[in-house]
């Protein structure tokens, strides 16, 4: 099953993410606006997006078998360096 289960746009602008575990959508709602100058927009984060959707087609079955520095080199460090 695939971790990587983000949605940058929908239809409904209601639904711009999806809420498992930690946060409940109530809370994400009321804490996260949407005009803020902390988040960028949707068409803007879409190439990093893809770009952590393709690390992670490449390197998920080997990040559960090998170290977590396997990990940082081939998923979180190349993703950091990409946002900056």
């Amino acid at each position: 099953m695939s971790q990587l289960r983000l949605k940058l746009q929908s239809k409904d602008s209601s639904e711009a993410f999806n809420t498992r575990g930690v946060f409940s959508r109530g809370y994400l709602l009321r804490h996260l606006r949407r005009e803020s100058d902390h988040f960028v927009s949707a068409a803007d984060a879409e190439d990093t997006y893809n770009f952590a959707g393709e690390l992670w087609g490449k390197n998920h079955v080997a990040m559960r078998k090998r170290s977590e520095a396997f990990a940082c080199s081939k998923f979180i460090e190349p993703l950091l360096q990409r946002i900056g």
